[in-house]
């Protein structure tokens, strides 16, 4: 069979006897890997062009494709690894994390805890210890005690009835007055312990308390709550 260089022209006559069996490349088809003596260049040769010949012998070399194959197969592996040590890169942090919070709660479990507690008792305690308000009344009069060389001022008197319907007594902490204009507008408000501290069960307290506000000529509307 004769074969020509592409690369330098030289030609061979290859004995078929000599030739391995044609190796299979998606690319290339069949043929094999030959390497010129002269130029030391390598080249695919189809089996379908080789033709018959006399001249220098040649044999075929299949080197450069298991070097590609090896090259191929470790860089394979190469990457195979770096995934896996990236997967168990990602999976350390996320059990780190996991780990970190799980410790945090474990140790804050009796500050949560209690906390907690605290809250479902200041719940229930306001739930059961709701106190009424009976008879609330309220006027507004002249500050008696007004400078007169001052504004004119008016004194906002509130007084009613504190009932407490529970079984236990309660701890009064106030009464809250808002006094508010016709648009709801908030002109003043104050707290005022109305002098008791706490009321007992089924008791009926009374209170009065009053407060200096500026003169006005409008109306206004005045809101009254405990505090327990």
């Amino acid at each position: 069979m004769n074969v020509k260089c592409p690369y330098c022209g030289c030609e061979y006559d290859i004995n078929p006897e000599s030739l391995p069996k044609p190796l299979g490349d998606v690319k290339l088809g069949y043929g094999w890997w030959l390497r010129c003596y002269k130029c030391h260049k390598k080249w695919w040769l189809k089996s379908t062009v080789v033709q018959m010949s006399t001249n220098t012998p040649i044999k075929a070399d299949t080197s450069m494709r298991i070097e590609k194959l090896s090259k191929l197969k470790k860089k394979g592996r190469k990457h195979g690894r770096k995934r896996i040590l990236r997967k168990a890169s990602m999976y350390v942090v996320l059990l780190t994390i996991v780990v970190a919070i799980s410790i945090g709660v474990y140790n804050s479990r009796e500050s949560i805890k209690g906390y907690l507690n605290q809250k479902i008792k200041h719940l229930s305690s306001n739930m059961l210890s709701k106190l009424r308000l009976l008879d609330v009344q309220y006027s507004i009069e002249n500050d008696d005690d007004n400078n007169p060389d001052e504004n004119k001022k008016l004194v906002v008197i509130v007084s009613g009835k504190i009932i407490n319907d529970n079984k236990d007594s309660v701890k009064l902490r106030g009464i809250k007055v808002v006094v508010r204009d016709e648009k709801d507008k908030e002109i003043v408000s104050w707290i005022d312990d109305v002098g008791i501290n706490q009321v007992a069960a089924g008791e009926i307290a009374s209170f009065s308390t009053k407060q200096s506000i500026e003169s006005f000529d409008h109306q206004v509307k005045i809101d009254v709550s405990v505090l327990a």
